[in-house]
């Protein structure tokens, strides 16, 4: 039974989302809140939910370790500052 892809799994799999991120890993290089350099992720800014169109734009994508990624989201401040 083939299940219907959602609107996230087919964006993470577009070649011109795939670029943005690689080139977003490569401007940060490390994690923007604690400097880590180990299991990192990408977290948008910008809710990929409430802001779909900037779900591939690089100005709203930051490079973060999955533990920071996690504080973000536990945070009711999810938009807090980080280093640019």
């Amino acid at each position: 039974m083939n299940r219907k892809l959602s609107n996230w799994e087919r964006l993470k799999n577009d070649a011109s989302y795939k670029f943005a991120e690689q080139e977003v890993y490569k401007r940060d290089k490390c994690c923007r809140i604690c400097k880590s350099v180990t299991d990192l992720t990408i977290h948008h800014i910008k809710s990929r939910k409430e802001y779909p169109w900037l779900a591939a734009d690089e100005d709203n994508m930051i490079v973060v370790c999955r533990n920071c990624h996690t504080n973000i989201h536990r945070s009711k401040h999810s938009n807090r500052k980080v280093n640019k």
